[in-house]
């Protein structure tokens, strides 16, 4: 069907195309003929799938787009009749509740899942959603998608840890949605690892993001089929595209060469080890943390750097920001690919007193200055060269070194 209308409509648009450029080359121009080519190209746009597939989008969004306090538990289903090709839809009485045992059992799998790496919080949320979505469809268990989107002018982010010094933003995030019998009641209920440790419920799942601050958010549901969005089964052939994408993606978020990969890792990990500070060493924790209020310190602290790159920036002789360089490589296993996050957290005392001696010399120096050249000046500090950049700026960098 969609060939037959694909070849009328792109007949009777050329057949428009060319009468009318036939008709406007003439000396003599016939309004007739332009009135003729004009209803071609009009007839040869209605047929066109690529029309049908706008004006249901356009439906559906204006059917569907909504705040979150418009949006409740108890119309997904209504919600979702739009969102899905009705050959893929289930009857809109076909709800499976699972057990919460069941829940807790899939949660298990799908984290320890090895196609899945849920330590990189910032990408590949539909990848994972929809390998998790299509294992709870093979269990029979209806399961839907939930997406979640920043209203224009807004933005949406999430804390990573606890302790609220990691975050992961994105322009849009999604998850699995499965109903559960928790205590006798039917809930639907949030499958996401990124973000927590268990299943929960809506309203727990979206307080996670924006600091619980909703206003600027809303959220939508789909079939467990969608893959880039909510509406994705409104256009045919998208399923298999989606499954080479997931293919490629689940992959590529193992790659420690991929740029965002490798910095979702290492965010991870800093996240963790900030956390266990937070409940092993509160004054060193509390010291921390004033410390990554200072822009210069907090960009040392949360860059992503190679094993590679820092085996490069402690070779050798001389001092890394004060320190000797020996003393900094002594403890460190240079083979492990995330040295650098025990790097920081062997060294970020030191190096945040060298940072704050740096800051206190070039203090003067920094006088009468506009905002844009001292940002420039402290970015200098991080370049290969920094010791030769102090050193023309009148610092010494032995007298950074820790007393």
């Amino acid at each position: 069907m969609d060939l037959v209308r694909w070849s009328t409509s792109v007949i009777l648009s050329l057949l428009g195309l060319l009468l009318f450029i036939g008709n406007y080359s003439q000396p003599q121009q016939s309004i007739s003929l332009h009135l003729v080519s004009i209803v071609l190209l009009i007839l040869g746009w209605v047929l066109s799938p690529i029309r049908t597939n706008i004006s249901q989008r356009k439906k559906f969004q204006q059917d569907n787009h909504g705040s979150l306090a418009s949006i409740g538990p108890d119309q997904v289903q209504k919600r979702e009749v739009a969102a899905v090709d009705s050959t893929h839809l289930s009857s809109l009485d076909d709800k499976v509740v699972i057990s919460w045992q069941d829940a807790v059992d899939f949660w298990q799998e799908i984290s320890r899942h090895p196609e899945l790496n849920w330590k990189l919080a910032n990408t590949g949320c539909e990848a994972r959603a929809d390998f998790v979505a299509e294992l709870a469809e093979n269990r029979d268990w209806k399961p839907k998608k939930i997406w979640m989107f920043p209203s224009t002018g807004y933005s949406l982010w999430s804390y990573i840890n606890t302790t609220k010094t990691e975050i992961a933003s994105w322009s849009f995030h999604v998850a699995l949605l499965l109903w559960v019998d928790v205590d006798g009641v039917p809930e639907q209920l949030v499958l996401d690892p990124t973000q927590f440790n268990q299943p929960v419920d809506l309203d727990e799942w979206m307080s996670r993001f924006c600091d619980g601050n909703t206003s600027g958010i809303y959220i939508q549901y789909g079939n467990w089929r969608s893959y880039w969005g909510y509406t994705d089964m409104l256009v045919e052939g998208y399923r298999q595209r989606a499954l080479e994408a997931r293919r490629k993606t689940l992959k590529k978020l193992f790659d420690l060469n991929d740029s965002v990969v490798f910095a979702g890792q290492l965010q991870f990990l800093r996240a963790q080890r900030i956390d266990q500070l937070h409940t092993q060493d509160k004054n060193s924790y509390d010291a921390l943390k004033q410390c990554l209020k200072k822009s210069y310190f907090n960009y040392w602290f949360n860059a992503a750097v190679s094993a590679d790159a820092l085996t490069s920036i402690l070779s050798g002789d001389g001092t890394y920001y004060g320190i000797q360089k020996e003393i900094l490589r002594q403890p460190l296993d240079m083979e492990n690919p995330f040295v650098y996050v025990d790097f920081i957290f062997l060294y970020w005392a030191q190096v945040g007193r060298a940072l704050e001696r740096l800051d206190q010399h070039a203090g003067r120096l920094f006088e009468g200055r506009t905002d844009e050249e001292v940002s420039h000046n402290r970015a200098c500090w991080f370049c290969h060269d920094e010791h030769d950049l102090w050193v023309k700026m009148g610092i010494d960098p032995a007298s950074l070194a820790d007393e």
